[in-house]
């Protein structure tokens, strides 16, 4: 089978999977754009894991290397609270926010936490309600972020000006 579609951005040194909701595509543009505005459909209930639980292991330096906030239901400003304590954070180096209704108010945060983290490898954004304006501020915060390896956009509303 065929690796999956992905772009390059920062030089080739971010791989950045891009597939909308229009499917898989090969795109390289990085200007703003609107999105549908549709929101994902969570998959089959199982256990979730509690973002306030993240925080706090978080803020205490509890966290292993690699943090699941998949499904994560969060009250007002818990993704960015999120964001914040992993400015500092220096044991996290993945982070999973898949199925976690992230739109592009959320990315914003993330991507200022983007600039100054420099533990994170790889980061999943899949399944969200993230447009081109997500994507694009992300991509600008790793143009200062030498760390990150990976992060993935797939089923998002990203169309040919976010990717």
């Amino acid at each position: 089978a065929a690796p999956p579609p992905c772009l390059s951005c920062v030089g080739g040194r971010v791989r950045m999977l891009a597939t909308g909701s229009r499917g898989p595509t090969h795109r390289t543009s990085t200007s703003k754009g609107g999105h549908t505005g549709t929101k994902p459909q969570i998959p089959a209930p199982g256990p979730r894991p509690s973002p306030s639980l993240v925080l706090e292991a978080l803020q205490e330096e509890r966290a292993g290397p690699s943090i699941s906030l998949s499904q994560g239901e969060y009250e007002e400003g818990g993704a960015a609270r999120v964001a914040e304590a992993l400015k500092t954070n220096a044991t996290v180096t993945a982070v999973d926010w898949s199925w976690s209704f992230l739109d592009d108010d959320a990315l914003q945060v993330i991507g200022d936490m983007l600039e100054v983290n420099r533990t994170l490898l790889s980061l999943n954004f899949s399944w969200n309600v993230i447009s081109d304006d997500g994507v694009c501020r992300v991509s600008e915060s790793l143009g200062k972020n030498t760390t990150v390896e990976s992060v993935d956009f797939s089923r998002n509303n990203i169309g040919d000006k976010g990717a």
